[in-house]
């Protein structure tokens, strides 16, 4: 009977050590894709495949395999896209951050609509987008200013300047008007401690402009016909 009760412990400690020394999915994860930055790994509905969050996307991945799936739909048998409901949660979490920031973001208008946008002033679509806005009476919009660098070089210091001015809101109809896009910006004190807090109320996994929550909502890009369906309270334009 101590034989047998041996034995059984040493392969329960022989199991044990097994997956104390297997790696862990997101260990994998990371050996085999080093460049691929990504925020959570959690088991997905299908056994042995791992749900992938990196920014506002999803994607799966076999470790058994090796394999890193991008693109692409889960549906479940009963008809659930699967996918597109881990990235609801995902931007639910995000607006859930996001809300509890509003006093460090430019506030414009006091519609019933909430608008809450991430952009960057120098982008086209943002400008285009901010000349739609200027249409609406039945917003209030949160802007929170995501200066992309890489391909607005001047969207920076436009940006601290919208920050820093009296009425930022009328500053930023400046800048997105172009009015900044070939001679200097005036000069004036920057508000340090403003420009600073806004860069730490951004959330992450925002990586383009413009970005939106309407009414909670999130909507990716200039999407004038999604945009005005989630606009659902107050006058219709």
């Amino acid at each position: 009977m101590k034989i047998k009760l041996l034995t059984l412990v040493a392969l329960v400690a022989m199991a044990a050590s097994a997956c104390a020394a297997e790696p862990s999915a997101a260990d994998k994860l990371k050996k085999l894709f080093p460049r691929f930055t990504f925020e959570a790994i959690t088991p997905s509905p299908v056994h042995g495949l791992y749900e992938v969050t990196a920014g506002n996307g999803v994607f799966y991945f076999d470790p058994a395999s090796g394999h890193l799936i991008i693109g692409g739909e889960m549906w479940s048998p009963q008809g659930l896209d699967v996918t597109a409901a881990a990235r609801d949660r995902i931007m639910a979490a995000k607006y859930d951050v996001i809300k509890k920031r509003l006093t460090s973001a430019i506030k414009i208008g006091s519609g019933p609509n909430e608008v809450i946008e991430i952009i960057d002033p120098d982008c086209p679509f943002c400008r285009r987008m901010g000349e739609f806005w200027k249409k609406r009476s039945d917003v209030t919009r949160y802007v929170f200013l995501m200066p992309l660098t890489q391909l607005h070089p001047q969207a920076k210091a436009h940006s601290d300047y919208i920050l820093s001015a009296k009425d930022p809101g009328a500053a930023l109809d400046d800048v997105e008007s172009g009015k900044f896009d070939k001679v200097s910006i005036p000069t004036i004190a920057l508000n340090d401690t403003r420009i600073k807090a806004h860069a730490e109320s951004l959330i992450s996994g925002i990586n383009g402009t413009p970005a939106y929550f309407i009414n909670g909502s999130f909507v990716n890009g200039a999407n004038v016909p999604q945009i005005e369906k989630l606009l659902t309270k107050g006058e219709k334009h």
